[in-house]
């Protein structure tokens, strides 16, 4: 059964809060550790910008047989969505946390960081669509 509309927004715009406070927090803490090193935050930015290409996030797309699903196919085109949503994400993840200890934060603390923030991430993509 699908949710009308005023729910998904609802949805939408709680799980963008959530992602926006969290983003918050992270940035903090990067912030802190990358002080300690000397970095920019211009220069974290362009690391994980680099880290991001080397994982070819970038390249990765539906197939077009994905993209060409009728609106009959909604169930397997949200599936497919969901499927490249969560390899996008896992990739993205890998080069965050590599990132994230680059700069000096605790590999601990990134992963954690980056499973909470991730899967907020991974929510709102698949609310909005």
């Amino acid at each position: 059964m699908k949710n009308s509309l005023p729910e998904v927004t609802s949805d939408f715009k709680d799980a963008l809060m959530q992602v926006v406070a969290q983003a918050h927090q992270i940035r903090a803490s990067i912030q802190e550790a990358i002080d300690k090193k000397g970095i920019t935050m211009e220069h974290a930015t362009k690391m994980f910008a680099r880290e991001i290409t080397e994982e070819k996030i970038k390249d990765q797309a539906m197939t077009s047989e994905d993209q060409e699903k009728t609106v009959e196919d909604h169930a397997e085109k949200a599936e497919a969505w969901a499927r490249f949503v969560a390899q996008a994400m896992d990739k993205a993840s890998a080069a965050y946390i590599r990132v994230l200890t680059e700069v000096g934060i605790p590999r601990e603390q990134a992963e954690r960081q980056c499973k909470h923030l991730f899967a907020m991430l991974i929510r709102l993509f698949l609310v909005s669509s």
